[in-house]
């Protein structure tokens, strides 16, 4: 395996953790909080279980229109821990979520850890790519919280 990177979010949610889990794990509201064109496919099971598998189609910035990666759920405890593996053009991507009790609401941490590119690439991550995932996670995490509050 080659070089990786790992970041880490975290944001408060005023909302009790079973349902902020919840919120999370219902893959037919995650286009309320993910960004651009974004769509869920192919769900294998419902409710969500270790080993249930989609397909996504989203924007892969900067600018390629229905990208696909196929999705596994590697870890699901009600209302802590949610983990994904994300396939994403032949590397694998993991994510996961901590979710812990903080006062009446929800602290909801999110880890992503992803393949560092080679090259040219991966010698401007720190300073271009990793500020724009930075961002755009950010922002999201922002969405997801108004969608859990609501």
């Amino acid at each position: 395996m080659g070089k990786r990177v790992e970041l880490e979010w975290s944001i408060g949610i005023d909302k009790a953790p079973e349902e902020v889990f919840d919120y999370l794990v219902d893959l037919g509201r995650h286009h309320e909080w993910a960004h651009g064109d974004f769509r869920v496919e192919n769900v294998s099971d419902t409710p969500l279980e270790v080993g249930s598998t989609w397909t996504t189609y989203a924007l892969k910035p900067p600018s390629t229109p229905g990208h696909r990666t196929d999705t596994t759920v590697t870890a699901l405890e009600r209302p802590t821990r949610f983990a994904i593996t994300v396939l994403d053009d032949g590397e694998e991507h993991y994510t996961t979520y901590v979710l812990t009790p903080d006062g009446a609401g929800t602290l909801l941490r999110q880890t992503l850890d992803l393949p560092k590119p080679g090259g040219a690439v991966g010698l401007a991550f720190n300073k271009m790519i990793k500020p724009h995932i930075e961002s755009g996670v950010g922002k999201t995490l922002e969405v997801f919280k108004a969608g859990a509050e609501r």
